[in-house]
Order: C-alpha cells, then sequence, then structure tokens
C-alpha cells in the first residue's frame, strides 16, 4: 500500500459553490444531475433554477428546466420572476389557478399575467395588490374589471412599487388620469399597438407623469423574429412628439424569449429600449453616436 497522501483537491464550500453555480448556468441541462451531487449542492442550486419560472406553451430558453407549478408550494420562495400563460396545461405545466401560484411565491417582483379574463378571480386581485411589485406585465382592463368585482379595491391601494408597466392585449388608453392613480411610480411603460391610432397618445402619456417617465415604448408582435426586440423607424408612424424618450419595438409574437430576457438580465424589451433611448443601439440594432 502506498504512503503517499490523497491528493484529491478539497475546494472550500464557498468555492464548491461557485463553480456549481457556473456550471449550471453555463449549462442548463445538467443541473437535473448538478442537484443530485450532494444535499449542499442541491441548496445552492435550487434558489438558481426558480429565480425565474415560465409557464408557457412556448419554451425560452430551450434549454432551462421547465417547472411545474405544483413544485411551487416547496419552492416558489426562490421565485423572483415569473410568467403565467393559461393554455393547456400539458404545454404550459400551469396545474393550479395563478392567484394560488402567487401565494407560493412571496418574494416575486416581477409578474407577467398573460391570461384570459376568467382567471382573475379574488385570490389573484388580492395577490398583486398585496404584494411590492415592481415589474408588472398584464391587461389592466382585465383586473379593473375583476377588481370591480369585489369591494375595498381603490387606487390608493394598488401599484405604489410598479416603476415598468407593461399594457397587453391592446390596452385602451381613455383615462390616463385614471392609470397615473393606479401606477404612480411609473418610469417606464410598454404599450402593445392595436389597430387603433394609440401611439398619437405619446404627448399625453408623457405629460401625465412628466419627467418621471424615463421610456415609452409602443410594441408590435411580428413573427419570425429572435429574442432580441428590433428597433423601428420612427419616422414610419404618427408620432406628434420628437422625444428621445420614445421607441418603437417589434419583437416575437409569442413575446416570452424578450420577457424572459428581460428577466435574466440580457437584451430583452427594456435594455433594448433603454439602450435606445441613451444613444448606444441605434434603428438597425448598430452603434448610436
Amino acid at each position: 500500500m502506498s504512503d503517499q497522501p490523497d491528493l484529491q483537491a478539497v475546494f472550500p464550500h464557498e468555492i464548491e459553490e461557485i463553480i456549481f453555480s457556473f456550471a449550471v448556468q453555463t449549462d442548463w441541462p445538467s443541473a437535473k444531475n448538478l442537484i443530485l451531487v450532494a444535499k449542499r449542492v442541491y441548496q445552492w442550486l435550487i434558489p438558481q433554477i426558480y429565480e425565474v419560472v415560465v409557464f408557457h406553451r412556448n419554451r425560452y430558453p430551450l434549454d432551462r428546466p421547465r417547472s411545474d407549478s405544483r413544485n411551487l408550494v416547496h419552492h416558489g420562495k426562490y421565485v423572483h420572476h415569473i410568467m403565467l400563460y393559461n393554455g393547456d396545461p400539458s404545454e404550459t405545466r400551469l396545474y393550479n389557478r395563478p392567484g394560488v401560484c402567487l401565494t407560493w411565491c412571496p418574494n416575486a417582483y416581477d409578474v407577467a399575467l398573460w391570461l384570459t379574463p376568467d382567471q382573475y378571480d379574488k385570490t389573484l386581485v388580492d395577490q398583486l395588490l398585496g404584494r411590492h411589485l415592481t415589474h408588472l406585465s398584464f391587461s389592466f382592463n382585465d383586473f379593473k374589471s375583476a377588481a370591480a368585482r369585489y369591494p375595498g379595491i381603490s387606487p390608493s391601494i394598488s401599484f405604489l412599487y410598479v416603476t415598468h408597466l407593461e399594457l397587453i392585449n391592446t390596452t385602451p388608453l381613455d383615462d390616463l388620469k385614471e392609470l397615473k392613480e393606479y401606477f404612480p411610480a411609473l418610469t417606464h411603460l410598454a404599450v402593445k399597438i392595436g389597430s387603433g391610432d394609440q401611439i398619437s397618445r405619446s404627448p399625453d402619456i408623457l405629460r401625465t407623469w412628466n419627467d418621471q417617465m424615463q421610456v415609452l415604448s409602443w410594441n408590435i408582435g411580428q413573427r419570425m423574429l429572435g429574442p432580441t426586440p428590433v428597433v423601428l423607424e420612427r419616422s414610419n408612424y404618427r408620432i406628434q412628439a420628437d422625444d428621445p424618450r420614445i421607441v418603437i419595438l417589434a419583437y416575437s409574437r409569442e413575446c416570452v424569449d424578450a420577457w424572459y430576457e428581460d428577466a435574466a438580465g440580457g437584451l430583452g424589451l427594456w435594455r433594448v429600449a433603454e439602450e435606445t433611448i441613451t444613444g448606444y443601439r441605434g434603428p438597425n440594432g448598430t452603434s448610436g453616436s
């Protein structure tokens, strides 16, 4: 038997955590195997796996582990960004009502609700109003219709902390004063362009929030686009204001990829809009002056 000492490397747990975290971030398919290495590795990686969860029929990125909404009972406390889309559960893996899912995710501050109106029940309304959300993507009209069915809902207890708001389903902008009452802290607003000429309301929107508004993005869903939104020429649209805070973006019709990129710190809707405004990106995606 050799008298040589065991030369197997032994790393401090702090270094081990960095190594395993880097491994899972660069190779998501390995996550299901890495969490089985040891209990401490499981405890390090589960919060990373559940930081961003997407329940949508389209997966993005394709290599990221998919979540089952029922797992949120145990791991929802790690969720910071969550997208809820009520399609076929066999495709979305959303097996629970959206409001119930949010009760399991008390630390989520970035929420996307791409839902049909019937999903806005009292539990969901209470969850939306009872937490410090900073990022929200939803149908304002569906929320208002649901809130009207329940007593005690008023703008004074609404979305006081939301700075980034995306309005989906071509939400009409008939009452900007009301919208500001619900969202007094807005700095970033994105609106899906519909069949109407809503984009002409740009000056009114900017005046409503004054200098507080930093980004006003008009969005168009298009097929065959990648995850990074494309900046469109403003001159092709009727904008009655020469204001650098206005951006027009086109992105993948399903939009799930652009949402995920924002949640993961990549080139999603908000970052592309911000970099366009600050001059880093030109209309064709090239560097601006």
